[in-house]
């Protein structure tokens, strides 16, 4: 487990970058985290599917899958992969958000 700092906020995330306390959640910690995963701003589209991920994560403590997410967002899937372009979209996705692992994830 490593200490992140985001701003003026310190964050607990697990080895692979996934928070371990997803109350310590912030949009500053979310705009620092997309930036080291290569995402230099957060856009409209952004916020709307990291807000549907921290809703869904809340309300049963998993995250849809991707293609629901669009679904859900109203960003196509195409778009989701270009917003979030390093590697699997949804793991980036929910790191972002500041949430756990997706379960569909290796």
């Amino acid at each position: 487990m490593a200490q992140k700092t985001y701003g003026r906020t310190e964050v607990a995330a697990n080895d692979e970058g996934f928070l371990t306390n997803p109350s310590d959640w912030s949009d500053d910690v979310a705009l620092g985290i997309a930036n080291e995963y290569g995402v230099p701003e957060l856009t409209d589209e952004h916020w709307a599917i990291i807000r549907c991920v921290r809703e869904a994560h809340d309300q049963n403590r998993a995250i849809p899958p991707l293609r629901a997410l669009s679904t859900k967002s109203g960003v196509s899937m195409r778009q989701m992969h270009q917003l979030f372009p390093s590697g699997a979209v949804l793991a980036q996705i929910a790191r972002i958000a500041g949430v756990s692992k997706p379960t569909t994830c290796l």
